[in-house]
């Protein structure tokens, strides 16, 4: 075992460092970032969204840059997680950030009023072709070059 740890240790580190890092990805596509009470990711994507929005012309610095301060956000609330969950302060590590989100509920309704009959037989998608002069066949074109 220990010859094993000796010849491949840095392998293992690396795989360990891989595989931290696509838990922590899936746990950030998979989590909410829009909820009504801010919780979670939310402020994170929001100071995110805003930061971009900031930005005056498309540089890779500045983006990389916004991208990474998003991210450190979101690893100090999986890291704020892991520090309540310790303290007894929830029952789970992934309970502040993994959760039902509460969203702000707008009735559905038809602001506009429906389109009127006229314009409804005014489309010219709903003709029948066969009608139009475009396909009919008694119609010649001269192709003879007459001066």
């Amino acid at each position: 075992m220990k010859k094993w740890f000796k010849d491949y240790w840095l392998i293992f580190v690396c795989g360990l460092m891989v595989l931290i890092f696509f838990l922590f990805s899936v746990v950030v596509a998979v989590a909410p970032h829009i909820d009504m009470k801010q919780r979670g990711f939310t402020p994170c994507t929001y100071q995110m969204a805003n930061d971009f929005s900031q930005i005056e012309k498309s540089d890779f610095g500045h983006v990389i840059s916004t991208i990474n301060k998003g991210y450190i956000c979101y690893a100090g609330v999986v890291w704020q997680g892991m520090k309540m969950f310790f303290k007894g302060e929830q029952k789970t590590p992934w309970a502040n950030y993994l959760f039902e989100p509460e969203l702000e509920a707008v009735p559905f309704e038809m602001d506009t009023e429906p389109y009127p009959e006229d314009l409804l037989e005014a489309n010219m998608l709903d003709e029948n072709m066969e009608n139009t002069d475009l396909l009919r066949d008694d119609i010649k074109e001269n192709t003879d070059d007459q001066k």
